[in-house]
């Protein structure tokens, strides 16, 4: 049901989503209150969130290539129940700060809440701002162009984190994202769940987008893996050396290694579907790699970077 750039990116959550909506369609499922997309790829959750918002809404069967009124409203970002949320948008009841999603943002959301409605509210929160993209960012966002959405001009999409959907906005929605209305769906797009108020992350079922165009060479650190998950403390440690050598002779940066770390493991995902336990094991490991990029881009030191993430690995299985 959902296109196939997303079952190239993100097969195991595109195919979670398939099962549900053809559960839903049969009667056997309701779709999830909150959501919370986390990764590096900003343009591959938008366009996910978005097209699961046109399938629950669509007045046919929820083709990608469907032209009913609601699937082309969605497409242009004009569907009265599609909420995009950021500093920026859906601030006519605000004019205060566009740097952050404000309390009277969630409060106006509550309010919308009380409304009845026959379509599927869907409530999307992401940080934005206006300005064009860089030739990397629509490359980027052309990879989804197919999809046929119509992005507002000028308007650059990135990740919420605590400092644009700050602790008391997160709590004036907390109540609307724990006991919504039927029909109603909450999606946060995050580089990494602990950008998101704990309370809320609690409430929401949680899926790894890892971005499908790093493409990055990943040999050097799959021999490294080789005894992937299998790893002792010992291990742990010699691996971080190797890896931190590479560092010093220049060969890799610390970025490059946990980017090559995050695909290595993302294609053991894709390998491995037949075996639930791995993956679910295996995503935890991948979020932990996403928490060191995180760590190197907040100027952590790489070995304690490394030692970290191989001692959460050797934890992990």
């Amino acid at each position: 049901m959902l296109n196939n750039i997303f079952s190239k990116n993100f097969q195991f959550t595109t195919r979670y989503f398939n099962e549900k909506l053809e559960a839903i369609k049969e009667g056997k499922a309701k779709f999830p209150q909150s959501v919370i997309f986390e990764g590096s790829d900003i343009y591959g959750e938008l366009f996910f969130a978005l097209e699961l918002a046109r399938i629950l809404n669509c007045e046919k069967d929820g083709s990608e290539f469907c032209n009913c009124t609601n699937c082309n409203w969605i497409k242009t970002f004009t569907h009265p129940a599609i909420t995009i949320v950021t500093p920026i948008d859906f601030k006519d009841m605000d004019s205060g700060s566009k740097t952050v999603i404000s309390t009277k943002q969630c409060q106006a959301i509550g309010e919308k809440l009380l409304e009845t409605s026959d379509y599927h509210r869907v409530f999307i929160f992401l940080n934005a701002d206006k300005e064009p993209l860089t030739e990397n960012e629509e490359r980027q966002a052309a990879e989804f162009k197919n999809l046929g959405y119509e992005l507002p001009e000028e308007w650059k999409p990135s990740h919420i984190n605590h400092k644009i959907f700050q602790d008391q906005a997160s709590n004036v929605i907390l109540k609307s994202v724990e006991e919504p209305p039927k029909n109603t769906t909450f999606f946060f797009l995050t580089k990494n769940r602990e950008d998101i108020i704990q309370t809320i992350v609690s409430r929401s079922q949680i899926f790894s987008l890892p971005s499908g165009a790093k493409n990055q060479d990943y040999s050097f650190v799959a021999d490294l893996f080789a005894n992937y998950p299998n790893f002792t403390l010992d291990d742990a440690f010699d691996i971080s050396e190797k890896l931190l050598a590479e560092i010093k002779n220049e060969k890799y940066s610390a970025l490059d290694l946990i980017l090559m770390i995050e695909e290595y493991l993302t294609t053991l995902i894709k390998n491995n579907l037949a075996n639930p336990a791995f993956v679910q094991s295996a995503m935890i490991d991948l979020n932990h790699a996403q928490i060191a990029e995180k760590m190197l881009s907040s100027k952590v030191q790489p070995k304690m970077a490394f030692n970290w993430l191989l001692t959460e690995f050797v934890k992990n299985f």
